[in-house]
């Protein structure tokens, strides 16, 4: 009885809260589910209060429904802290079974990893911390060095201190100042020689690198060489072989302009037993056109690149030379006006042009200029658009009316038709003013 009781020794620090309930259900308002906590006996005890009005012995009064839950909501607790716990579990599981496949894969790459930078037969592998001590190599580096050096490549080694023996002292200095580029991100490609201790020269191209964190910071060097030593060997037998065809070239130049030289020492003597000055204008026109020639393979032997010449130097100097050999006539003031650029020609081109400069040339000294005591010879050579442009003329009487240049009888124009064509060009005459040939070629690959 004394638990029907409404008092506050009951319900302790509750009676304020539960006095409201109830004054509330005396203004008609039922209560339903209100949930109350009391300590009984000092054990804490979990009830649903419900609070109905009924008629009883024929006077309203105030029904209080009491269900002591207790045991529900610790069971509630327990099935709730078992599903946490499942739920806990299965998302560990998880976790684990994550990292054991993220650790799994991460072996699998470093042992991947580790294949190749031991696979690699003809690549030395090397990785060095900032103060230069050896992080790791790989077994090519070591079969390398350790028998280069005949010492153990190990660990955190310096790398000064082992590779002293066969690294001059000068070199290691480079070396280190290369270092302060790598800790700046930078990298470098270089050649080395060595000297190993059976004093036998090595070539080592070696590759430098930064080795980054993932915040960006180098925290190592990599250094990946190769053994180009037989390269190298190979590289000097070819220079070797080179010079002596160079030697070769020289003396085959000299030896042609020599032997052009002797034949137009001939054609002179034989000048000399001719009384024909038809004859020996022919002879002399022959002299010039082997000088010609001889004054290109004289220049191919004085330089080191047999596959082109200077064309702007040689037409000068052939221009310069049919002047003063032509040029009999002491009260003509004659003007050369020169436009060459700088132009190397394969030398299948070199000699055609050579030619067809000393055929126009040698017409215009013969025939332009009988009456006149000034002339002019016009001489232009420039490149574009990998054609090669050429303009030879003079001030001088030209051609006559109606002259057909393509079906010349005489044998310097027929020569100059001939010329163009082997060169696969196109030329024009401009007779007017004196004459002017227009010659155009496409320029041939050195």
């Amino acid at each position: 009885p004394e638990l029907l009781k409404f008092d506050e020794d009951f319900f302790g620090t509750n009676y304020v809260k539960y006095k409201a309930m109830f004054d509330q259900h005396n203004q008609d308002q039922e209560i339903k589910n209100k949930h109350l906590s009391f300590l009984i006996d000092g054990k804490l005890t979990e009830i649903d209060l419900t609070i109905v009005s009924i008629v009883f012995n024929n006077e309203v009064v105030s029904l209080l429904i009491m269900k002591n839950v207790s045991y529900q909501i610790k069971l509630s607790k327990e099935v709730l802290r078992a599903e946490l716990a499942e739920e806990s579990n299965k998302r560990l599981e998880r976790e684990i079974a994550d990292k054991l496949k993220a650790e799994h894969k991460l072996e699998s790459e470093y042992l991947r990893t580790i294949a190749i930078f031991d696979s690699s037969e003809n690549t030395l592998l090397i990785t060095l911390t900032p103060d230069l001590k050896i992080s790791s190599f790989n077994k090519q580096s070591k079969l390398y060095f350790d028998f280069q050096t005949n010492k153990e490549l190990e660990l955190f080694l310096s790398f000064d201190k082992f590779f002293e023996q066969i690294i001059s002292p000068l070199k290691l200095r480079y070396f280190r100042y290369l270092v302060s580029g790598l800790r700046k991100g930078l990298s470098y490609q270089l050649e080395l020689k060595i000297i190993n201790i059976y004093n036998e020269k090595k070539w080592l191209e070696f590759y430098l690198n930064p080795i980054k964190d993932v915040d960006g910071n180098v925290n190592e060097f990599s250094l990946v060489a190769h053994d180009i030593t037989e390269k190298k060997l190979n590289e000097r037998k070819v220079l070797q072989s080179l010079k002596e065809k160079e030697v070769l070239l020289k003396e085959v130049h000299h030896r042609v302009k020599n032997n052009l030289q002797i034949i137009s020492s001939i054609l002179n003597l034989q000048s000399s037993y001719i009384e024909d000055q038809k004859i020996l204008e022919i002879l002399d026109e022959s002299r010039h056109r082997i000088r010609s020639m001889a004054i290109i393979h004289e220049n191919l032997y004085q330089t080191t690149n047999f596959s082109s010449i200077n064309f702007k130097d040689y037409s000068r100097e052939l221009v310069r030379n049919l002047i003063s050999s032509y040029q009999h006539n002491p009260n003509l003031d004659l003007q050369l006006i020169e436009k060459v650029e700088l132009v190397d020609l394969s030398l299948d081109q070199a000699i055609p042009c050579g030619l067809i400069i000393n055929e126009i040339i040698t017409n215009t000294m013969k025939y332009a200029f009988t009456d006149k005591i000034e002339g002019i010879i016009y001489l232009e050579l420039k490149e574009k658009n990998n054609k090669i442009q050429l303009l030879i003329g003079d001030n001088g009487v030209g051609l006559p009316n109606n002259y057909d240049i393509q079906n010349s009888e005489t044998l310097g124009l027929q020569l100059v038709m001939t010329l163009v064509e082997q060169l696969d060009g196109e030329i024009t005459v401009d007779n007017v003013k004196g004459i002017k040939y227009f010659i155009t070629f496409e320029k041939a690959k050195l």
